[in-house]
């Protein structure tokens, strides 16, 4: 799944894969090699993700994984959905310092 193609006729548009849905409390990844949505660990504290959080396709950060999203919708996005979306902002998170 995270091979799945960028659009390429619209540079404002990018696909990502649901890995937490809004409300999650299980974080899941996507495991790079299988495209399988893996079970990766439960919250300690009844924290719930605000947002569906996921992974861009086609992508790779400096830590050798894709890069992540953090994105809204009117309902949860169950984990391994492929969805189109347009950036709204971006945030530099810089986890060396």
């Amino acid at each position: 799944m995270l091979e799945f193609p960028q659009p390429e006729n619209n540079p404002e548009e990018f696909y990502a894969v649901t890995e937490i849905p809004t409300g999650g409390i299980v974080k899941y990844e996507t495991d790079a090699k299988t495209g399988f949505i893996v079970a990766d660990r439960f919250q300690s504290m009844p924290v719930a993700y605000p947002a569906n959080y996921g992974s861009l396709t086609q992508s790779l950060a400096g830590d050798g994984d894709p890069l992540d999203v953090v994105f809204y919708t009117r309902a949860p996005m169950a984990p391994g959905t492929l969805i189109k979306l347009r950036a709204i902002g971006c945030a530099e998170d810089d986890r060396r310092r």
